[in-house]
């Protein structure tokens, strides 16, 4: 069937609009994208992860956001603060590959953001938000498995809740290219959870300077121990 132009036209205003939750409005621009692909499949997985992490109700997926840079190449975001509404977003970015790469010849893939410091302290003051509690020492969790991402970026959640800082190492590498990466970070515990870890609700930690190791132990056992390290 030949398309005409204001069918077409129709077609990307109806892409561009969005639906009463992420998954049906996912559902519909792979469906009008002409099916699945790396990007909406990329798009599911990170639906995925916020699910796992029960954030969803944070975000919402609009396909008409665009940013005015052409240099992206692949997921932009903007930021909001519901309680400020019009104050407009307070950080935008997103995935650009190809960037770092107009002054090199290494490829370099990266992800960023911008903030709008003088906004955002204005809202925050305006919404008299206090200052957090200090984080103190620090874990990196690292990657056993690419498909527990959510988990781990959860356990680390649960950590920072703690008083504790915590990263996700991003990627399933080789453990000791892990390890060698939180040593060269001066990180002084790697904490360590696989299919076995998960099925018995225990976490397995390692203290990088000594190499000692606790493994299965509970998550509070765990909270004990780091904080118990001399920093």
């Amino acid at each position: 069937e030949e398309l005409t132009d204001a069918r077409r036209a129709g077609m990307i205003l109806d892409y561009i609009t969005p639906e009463n939750d992420f998954k049906t409005t996912l559902e519909k621009m792979t469906s009008l994208a002409g099916g699945a692909a790396a990007d909406t499949e990329r798009l599911t997985d990170m639906h995925e992860y916020m699910e796992t992490l029960a954030i969803e109700e944070h975000f919402i997926l609009d396909p008409s956001i665009t940013r005015g840079l052409d240099y992206y190449t692949g997921v932009v975001f903007e930021t909001f603060l519901t309680d400020l509404p019009a104050i407009g977003s307070v950080c935008s970015g997103g995935r650009y590959n190809n960037l770092a790469s107009l002054y090199t010849n290494e490829e370099l893939p990266g992800v960023g953001s911008s903030i709008g410091l003088d906004r955002l302290m204005a809202a925050l003051e305006s919404l008299k938000k206090g200052k957090p509690e200090p984080l103190t020492h620090h874990v990196i969790i690292l990657c056993m498995d690419k498909s527990y991402t959510g988990r781990y970026h959860e356990l680390a959640r649960r950590f920072r809740n703690e008083g504790i800082t915590a990263e996700v190492f991003p990627e399933d590498k080789k453990i000791a290219a892990q390890f060698n990466f939180a040593e060269k970070k001066k990180i002084p515990f790697a904490v360590i959870c696989g299919e076995d870890e998960f099925k018995s609700e225990t976490i397995t930690i390692k203290q990088l300077l000594t190499r000692e190791n606790h493994e299965k132990i509970s998550f509070s056992r765990a909270i004990g121990i780091v904080k118990s390290a001399v920093t």
